[in-house]
């Protein structure tokens, strides 16, 4: 891949997540939220590479801004998942009683609150990037997928524990997300899209589980905090975690059926494919 295209692609990224944090901070709108983090993991993807062969400073302090912005929008997304869940299941009770979306809007506007500090520090990963690009080649480009399709390969084999599935849908989407760097015409001779849909259902799969595994961690602390206060809150977290603890289990069955269909999947590299 010619390094400009992936220059140009980084900088895409980041304009884009400052134009959805723009938008967020004016609509608090969700899916803003969401497109945003979407284009905060793309640009996340790209430095680690740019990391993985110039170890500078302008591109750790790149890395550390990205981090930060994307864990404070964390936050806001599971606030904003646990109420739209006890509002999908009708845990009024726990709703009002733990007032759930006062504390979603709090978040949200804390996010909001820092929209120029994050614009302009979004502003300054542009240069970072440019400085570290200056000195990497399309040959370490290559090596960064061959690098990726090693780890994929290694971790294929067998299904690991539920303690490692957050870890492996890490691998998974930036393995999409450095895929997505490369040209159209060239991507699927690095991954055929059989492979590819694979992959983004396993790393989907688990994205599902994953989140409510957060959620029944919030609801298992809340139950612990109040166990001896009010009865009827204590009541509505017990209901609500035998619903979680339902789900997750279709959750779990779901996640297991995709990493059997990711067990042939093995990432094709053809260093002569037009790159």
């Amino acid at each position: 891949m010619p390094v400009k295209i992936f220059l140009d692609y980084l900088e895409k990224q980041r304009e884009a997540a400052a134009a959805e944090l723009e938008n967020y901070k004016a609509t608090q709108n969700t899916e803003s939220l969401h497109q945003f983090r979407v284009h905060l993991k793309k640009l996340k993807a790209g430095l680690q590479l740019l990391a993985s062969r110039k170890k500078t400073r302008g591109v750790q302090k790149a890395k550390g801004v990205v981090r930060k912005v994307f864990l404070e929008a964390g936050e806001v997304r599971e606030k904003e998942l646990i109420e739209q869940w006890l509002k999908r299941h009708r845990m009024q009770t726990i709703l009002s009683k733990k007032q759930i979306h006062h504390h979603t809007q709090k978040a949200k506007a804390g996010l909001s609150s820092h929209y120029k500090k994050y614009e302009k520090k979004l502003d300054k990963i542009s240069q970072f990037i440019r400085e570290a690009m200056a000195s990497i080649s399309e040959k370490d480009l290559n090596k960064y997928w061959t690098s990726l399709e090693r780890e994929w390969q290694v971790n294929q084999a067998l299904v690991p524990p539920s303690t490692q599935w957050h870890e492996r849908r890490k691998l998974a989407k930036k393995i999409l997300y450095t895929l997505n760097a490369f040209p159209a015409r060239t991507r699927s001779s690095l991954l055929p899209a059989r492979n590819l849909t694979a992959i983004d259902q396993l790393q989907d799969a688990i994205g599902q589980w994953h989140d409510e595994v957060l959620l029944k961690n919030w609801l298992l602390q809340t139950r612990r905090k109040n166990a001896k206060n009010e009865k009827a809150l204590t009541e509505a977290l017990s209901k609500a975690l035998q619903k979680i603890n339902q789900s997750i289990s279709r959750r779990s069955a779901e996640v297991n059926a995709a990493f059997t269909k990711t067990k042939p999947a093995r990432l094709k590299l053809q260093v002569s494919a037009g790159r």
